[in-house]
């Protein structure tokens, strides 16, 4: 190899190591790519387990993070990023760009919050503060049934128009895939999901209908039945005993489901709130997502532990 063509090779390979960066926290790691020069085309949101996530919609402008862009404690990243759009005044029409922040919750790639303006200077302090935290920016991340209430409503800020139509009723730059990761759907928002579904059939949005419906399905026949711990403090993880642990919509046996769990699978499991023989359960399914359901106590031998 010529020396000449050495140095372009480098060049190369150098340009390739800069095109992707990534921010490890909590249990998940953010990797910003397709890119240069400090902006990139694409962030995904990569699991323990390897599950990949896109919580961000496509044409955006990530900008490189620095150094302090996790929380003290790991468990968010502040991303900055921009989109372009057209902006309609008396002038005439003219494009523009919007700069904006999100935070993303580290141990699942939940987008909780998306501003913009003097809230996207801010700082963090110990553990995950906002020093600039003009509203509660943690405490309401997106869930189904407020989704739901916008989209059937037609109720959104400005004159945005988006295709699919659900873009508009979620957070500035989000995907529908953000929802899901925010808000699995469970036992207690199935009913949210379920009518959403319809709302997205009817929008003809032909892809994030055929994914939530595969979603709802599956959960419906009992097709997760391999199970890993899912973080949590108030859950402590449990060995099912017997051949096959049933899982149930309510704690009554007559709400039992065709989902079930065998012998040796580990699922967290709520011993303070034993109901009738029944402990809240939680397991996460091969793509990432958390099902939650009811499980008898007997099946994971935490019958004496219930308060």
């Amino acid at each position: 190899m010529t020396r000449k063509s050495l140095v372009m090779f480098l060049a190369v390979l150098s340009a390739c190591v800069q095109a992707q960066v990534s921010v490890s926290g909590g249990s998940g790691v953010l990797e910003y790519a397709n890119g240069g020069h400090n902006v990139y085309r694409l962030l995904r949101f990569k699991r323990p387990d390897g599950t990949i996530l896109t919580p961000f919609d496509e044409g955006l402008r990530f900008y490189k993070p620095g150094a302090n862009s996790l929380s003290p404690d790991r468990q968010y990243s502040i991303v900055s990023f921009s989109a372009e759009g057209d902006l309609d005044d008396s002038s005439g029409v003219s494009a523009h760009t919007e700069y904006l922040c999100a935070f993303v919750r580290m141990r699942d790639g939940c987008v909780v919050r998306v501003t913009q303006d003097a809230v996207c200077g801010g700082e963090w302090y110990p553990p995950h503060q906002w020093s600039i935290n003009i509203e509660p920016i943690f405490d309401n991340p997106p869930n189904a049934a407020e989704t739901y209430a916008a989209y059937t409503s037609k109720y959104k800020s400005g004159n945005q128009v988006s295709q699919p139509p659900i873009l508009a009723y979620l957070a500035e730059g989000t995907s529908f895939d953000n929802l899901l990761a925010c808000d699995p759907p469970n036992a207690g928002n199935r009913s949210a999901y379920s009518k959403l579904l319809i709302q997205l059939q009817g929008d003809r949005d032909v892809e994030n209908a055929a994914k939530l419906k595969k979603i709802l399905n599956s959960d419906r026949n009992g097709t997760f039945t391999h199970v890993v711990p899912v973080e949590s403090g108030a859950w402590v993880a449990r060995a099912v005993i017997s051949r096959k642990a049933y899982l149930y919509c309510e704690p009554r046996k007559s709400s039992v489901t065709r989902a079930y769990l065998v012998e040796g699978d580990s699922v967290l499991v709520n011993e303070s709130s034993l109901s009738q023989g029944f402990m809240p359960s939680k397991y996460r399914q091969k793509d990432g997502n958390i099902i939650e359901r009811w499980i008898r106590c007997e099946d994971v031998n935490a019958c004496s532990t219930g308060n």
